[in-house]
């Protein structure tokens, strides 16, 4: 008999998930459009972007093994209301600096509700059915992903009406706070009793974790392989999540918002399967095949001159996006002892710091200084690049080691 999964807190985390990730990535989708707005550059569009990857590196270090520690709601919370106070700020300002302050006080809050939401996930999934919980649950940032493009174009209209964006964004984080308050489950009877039960099946591997010292204090050490293979994947395609729509609008390409639904509906449809074939066959064949839809993403967007290419381009993108990051943190989890999720998780969501922070800041000079195309095509050999590290990083023999089975 399969263990449940669709508990009232699970389902819950993935409504959190959604509200927060929708906030997120309009938010991220949005900076470059705005300070093109502004300023007539990309530039500091990156600066800000680096700005918020510098917080969140060393706020996200400490968080996962506090949250391990102390618990993740009240940690959630805090982390939400820094999110809408900031994104109020950006739009009642316009000053540089002050953009500065507030993108550094989205990324302290952003760390903080991003790992516990995640790591909540984990938590509430059968381990049995982790590749499926994960991949259900970051579904709702994946799904904003599309959207959120969409309700940047609708808000904006042709006006160009960023104040009323950044309020936007702020209610739909403010969803995110309200609905985390019903999401006490580390009181709940039934979850104690389970964890125990975990916690007791894999009390030899928990032992482990006491010799941890300095920062494998609060990294997990096994996941660490499986987070550098992320952060080669998450700075290619965050190309396209940040700077796509400022693409289609320099090219006149009217309709880029389907590019992101279409994605949006094959991340959902990937979601459904992909979980369930990296729990039963390894997560190695679902990652290959998500790897090579994106470098046909890119193939696409490089030699695409026409709406119905961008829209088949979006197909690739959506397996790559739908499958490599829930499959990519639910290994990273697996490897890790129970009582560490909390830390394997902040060292996942590092990697993806780094990738969007530093990735963004180099993809803002390289399209300044050599153009989009050029951007796509180092994009793209940066894919084929993961495709051997794939086959080391998700072989079954390394895995075992790990006590994964499959």
């Amino acid at each position: 008999m399969r263990e449940k999964l669709w508990t009232k807190f699970f389902i819950v985390i993935c409504l959190v998930s959604l509200f927060s990730g929708m906030a997120m990535n309009m938010m991220n989708s949005s900076i470059s459009l705005y300070m093109y707005h502004l300023y007539g550059s990309t530039e500091k569009s990156g600066l800000l972007y680096t700005m918020f990857a510098v917080v969140a590196i060393i706020i996200r270090l400490f968080v996962g093994e506090y949250t391990d520690q102390h618990g993740r709601r009240m940690i959630q919370i805090v982390g939400l209301i820094c999110f809408v106070l900031a994104t109020l700020g950006f739009s009642v300002f316009k000053i540089y600096f002050l953009f500065v302050i507030f993108r550094g006080l989205q990324a302290f809050g952003y760390a903080m509700f991003n790992n516990c939401i995640n790591a909540s996930g984990a938590d509430l999934s059968p381990e049995s059915r982790l590749n499926q919980g994960v991949s259900f649950v970051s579904m709702g940032s994946q799904l904003a992903s599309a959207f959120a493009a969409i309700m940047i174009l609708f808000v904006l209209g042709d006006a160009d009406h960023f104040q009323r964006l950044y309020i936007s964004i702020a209610a739909f984080s403010f969803l995110a706070l309200v609905l985390t308050f019903f999401c006490n489950y580390e009181k709940d009877p039934v979850y104690i009793r389970n964890r125990e039960k975990a916690l007791q099946k894999k009390k030899l591997t928990i032992a482990n974790t006491e010799g941890y010292k300095g920062i494998f204090k609060y990294i997990e050490k096994s996941a660490i392989p499986v987070a550098c293979f992320y952060l080669l994947v998450c700075t290619a395609f965050c190309l396209i999540t940040s700077f796509l729509l400022l693409y289609a609008k320099n090219n006149s390409f009217n309709n880029a918002g389907w590019f992101f639904t279409i994605s949006a509906v094959i991340t959902i449809a990937s979601r459904f399967f992909s979980g369930n074939i990296a729990d039963k066959k390894g997560p190695l064949p679902i990652m290959l095949f998500s790897i090579f839809s994106g470098i046909l993403c890119f193939v696409l967007l490089l030699t695409g001159k026409d709406g119905m290419i961008y829209y088949i381009a979006g197909i690739g993108f959506g397996f790559l996006n739908g499958i490599c990051s829930p499959v990519c943190f639910a290994t990273c989890v697996k490897c890790a002892p129970l009582s560490r999720t909390g830390c394997a998780t902040t060292t996942y969501y590092l990697a993806a710091d780094v990738a969007y922070g530093a990735g963004n800041f180099f993809w803002s000079l390289i399209i300044d200084s050599l153009g989009f195309k050029n951007a796509f095509l180092i994009s793209m050999w940066m894919l084929i690049a993961a495709v051997p590290f794939a086959f080391f990083v998700f072989r079954r023999r390394r895995l075992e080691k790990y006590g994964m089975v499959f």
